[in-house]
């Protein structure tokens, strides 16, 4: 009984913050013809949700991101299973959470045994009749056309060539480098989506899905100069942060904001001291411009083809990025910022695009979804298919955004609330209609106590054994 009287509570609220902050137009149900589409299927590594059209941070520059959400419908809340390259990659590619395969980490040594027995997206398109075709970081760098073999009808393997050399290179650390490097045609990404555009020039006789993974704006942001123009120092804003912020945050947390026992120990110290913060967001900003050149380049290509009115996209970054929230730099938490990515569905039988939908989803949605748009059955998959929100933004909607990073360690995204409870109990809890930066801790408080079991209720009572 409780918890659909608090589901409605939430969706009350959700109502109203959607209605206060987004000009969104009222969509009917049942307003998706839905049918055997082609598939153009674009992962762009490390994407957080710093992208024009979402305006969460200024001076950002993506025009083809802002190109292709105008056309299609973009979530303001969408959040990666897991905030670490390998293993959020592996549940969204095999439809199994991080607690039903095993796969937290990632390491080369688990990483394909975890989702082996599972029939992976292009497998099922594949089964479907669909031709499939992918390059770049798909599942991860050196699996999709050599440790899954079957897995795609032709996979092009693309190294990152090694003639790109920087002018010159920042390092706060021995990991966290940028600086500038080469032309655009000197960079990996730039000759996969070459191949790409090949594949949208060729002629079919089934339809196709196309994935290809863009690797910017991943370390090391070597991009070539002018991106960095695109972003002049002068005009570059840090993330706002609040001094102690750490303070009210458990043990786990700060472990996970600090990289202890980690290479990447103490980033953020690092990168203050030697006075490279602003230089250091100035290089993100450009990585992630380079990376929207290319995408720019793939949809102008979509455009000029046979197949532009017959060609469902789906946008995803495979996790959020710190830049100095919380002490932190990179993913690897459960915060907001290392969670929250880039989520933009465009499909030709969908009418009033260009909407920004509020509500929180996780990326688990992404293979559910392009099934029941492309008419096919739902996969066995552990996500819900979002075509109801597609369809009218302020559809019920009673399924939370989950999670996971290191066995044990979960949050919960559902309405206002974020929700972290760690492998010792200890918990966070954060309401966004006050506190966007989860600033503020709120778990202790008496009053929170019923939400936070509810938002707890979603939480596995099973959680695999690591594969690694």
């Amino acid at each position: 009984m409780y918890r659909y009287s608090f589901l409605a509570f939430l969706f009350s609220l959700l109502l109203g913050c959607v209605a206060s902050t987004s000009p969104i137009t009222q969509v009917p149900t049942d307003n998706i013809v839905k049918k055997k589409w082609n598939i153009l299927f674009i992962s762009i590594d490390d994407l957080n949700t710093w992208t024009g059209h979402l305006n969460n941070h200024p001076g950002v520059q993506t025009p083809n991101v802002d190109r292709l959400a105008a056309k299609g419908v973009s979530f303001r809340h969408a959040y990666s299973p897991v905030p670490h390259c390998k293993p959020t990659r592996a549940a969204i590619m095999s439809g199994l959470r991080p607690w039903e395969s095993g796969n937290y980490h990632g390491q080369q040594s688990g990483w394909f045994k975890a989702i082996a027995n599972a029939e992976s997206i292009p497998q099922f398109f594949s089964r479907h009749g669909y031709r499939t075709m992918g390059t770049g970081k798909i599942f991860h760098n050196g699996h999709d056309g050599h440790l899954t073999p079957g897995y795609w009808d032709e996979f092009k393997r693309v190294k990152n060539l090694p003639g790109v050399k920087p002018s010159y290179i920042e390092e706060p650390n021995d990991r966290l480098r940028w600086g500038p490097a080469g032309n655009d045609e000197d960079h990996g990404d730039f000759v996969r989506v070459d191949w790409a555009i090949d594949k949208l020039n060729d002629n079919y006789d089934t339809p196709f899905f196309l994935g290809i993974g863009l690797l910017k704006p991943h370390l090391a942001w070597f991009v070539p100069e002018k991106y960095f123009a695109m972003h002049p120092l002068e005009k570059v804003a840090l993330p706002k942060v609040l001094e102690n912020d750490l303070d009210d945050v458990p043990p786990i947390g700060k472990k996970f904001a600090l990289n202890v026992e980690d290479r990447f120990f103490e980033d953020h110290r690092k990168v203050v001291e030697a006075d490279k913060w602003k230089q250091g967001v100035q290089a993100y900003l450009a990585a992630s411009s380079f990376a929207d050149a290319q995408l720019g380049r793939l949809l102008d290509a979509l455009e000029q083809s046979q197949y532009s009115e017959n060609t469902l996209i789906v946008l995803w970054g495979d996790h959020g990025w710190h830049l100095g929230e919380k002490s932190h730099w990179r993913k690897h938490a459960l915060w907001e910022e290392a969670t929250n990515t880039s989520y933009i569905i465009y499909s030709p039988g969908l009418k009033n695009n260009g909407r920004i939908i509020d509500t929180p989803v996780d990326l688990m949605s992404i293979y559910p979804t392009l099934a029941e748009l492309t008419g096919l059955p739902k996969p066995k998959a552990s996500g819900v298919s979002i075509v109801p929100l597609l369809e009218n933004e302020n559809a019920e909607w009673e399924h939370p955004a989950i999670m996971t990073y290191h066995r044990g360690n979960h949050a919960v995204r559902m309405g206002p609330y974020r929700y972290i409870r760690y492998n010792d109990g200890t918990e966070e809890l954060y309401d966004h209609r006050d506190d966007p930066m989860e600033w503020h801790n709120v778990a202790n408080e008496a009053q929170m106590k019923k939400i936070k079991q509810e938002l707890a209720s979603y939480l596995p009572e099973y959680e695999a054994p690591s594969v690694e």
